[in-house]
């Protein structure tokens, strides 16, 4: 079924061709998109993203063998890394503001590299709704899987989560940002979960609920030895080294990624500066 009018095809793909369930869900995400300004959101300076990089690590390496760029997540004692987070003064709404920027940062500059400059220089115009035909260029990104620039492969590392990880901040956050994915729809090409706990059923029931039925039927889960599967769908020589590759270089996109972050604190701080007498 096409896709209503004004109603990204990927909202449609999400809810299994419901027209109306689409549309509804287009209309939420427009209302959600007021609130949230992409401009905004790639404007502000990110003050804690090192320190949320440090404690709950996650990253961007190179692509799969399709040219899905390929996303890790280490979800490592959760509930205690959110709470030496908030001794830094992170709160968890932070952390998912900070992957809400990640998201944009990923489909609207990383996507499309000679936008970047442009997209920096947002800070000198008043921020606005994005206009209709802005938001739609970023919805249809790679309208389908094997279009590669729209997808990504996440890899998620469930090592050191137990029962003790089943609520808590640990579960606010899947909600939270089950919440987040609710308006990028159809940006996941496949999920893995590597090092899965003796726990993970107990886990799973929690946070299933909180996916997409499509994104759910995208989930492999590896309670083994989970290095085969990621190299024959990455390939060896774009595996870290951490995760049983060969690639031990830094990652190009999250050199592109600090890059960013840093013009932004340094247009900030130019900004703060008072000016020479």
């Amino acid at each position: 079924a096409a896709a209503p009018p004004c109603c990204p095809p990927r909202f449609l793909r999400a809810v299994r061709g419901d027209r109306e369930k689409a549309l509804e869900r287009w209309r939420e995400t427009e209302a959600w998109r007021r609130e949230h300004p992409w401009r905004a959101t790639l404007s502000r300076p990110q003050p804690h993203f090192e320190r949320i990089k440090q404690l709950h690590r996650h990253f961007i390496h190179r692509t799969d063998r399709a040219g899905h760029p390929v996303f890790y997540e280490v979800i490592e004692r959760p509930n205690a890394k959110f709470r030496e987070l908030r001794e830094h003064g992170v709160e968890l709404r932070d952390v998912i503001e900070h992957f809400h920027f990640l998201y944009e940062w990923r489909y609207r500059v990383e996507a499309r590299k000679r936008r970047a400059h442009n997209l920096l220089r947002a800070r000198r115009v008043s921020v606005t709704h994005t206009p209709t035909a802005q938001v739609r260029d970023a919805d249809e990104l790679g309208r389908e899987p094997a279009a590669s620039r729209g997808y990504l492969l996440r890899v998620f590392d469930l090592r050191r989560v137990g029962l003790a990880d089943c609520g808590g901040d640990a579960l606010r956050y899947f909600k939270l940002l089950g919440e987040l994915n609710h308006h990028f729809p159809e940006r996941v090409f496949k999920t893995l979960l590597i090092n899965a706990p003796a726990a993970f059923g107990a886990i799973w029931a929690l946070v299933a609920p909180l996916l997409d039925r499509n994104v759910r039927e995208k989930v492999v889960v590896c309670r083994g030895d989970y290095t085969a599967t990621l190299c024959e769908l990455v390939g060896e020589d774009h595996v870290p080294v951490e995760f049983g590759g060969r690639d031990d270089a830094p990652s190009p996109q999250e050199g592109r990624l600090r890059a960013f972050v840093r013009a932004l604190g340094a247009a900030a701080e130019s900004q703060e500066l008072p000016p020479n007498d």
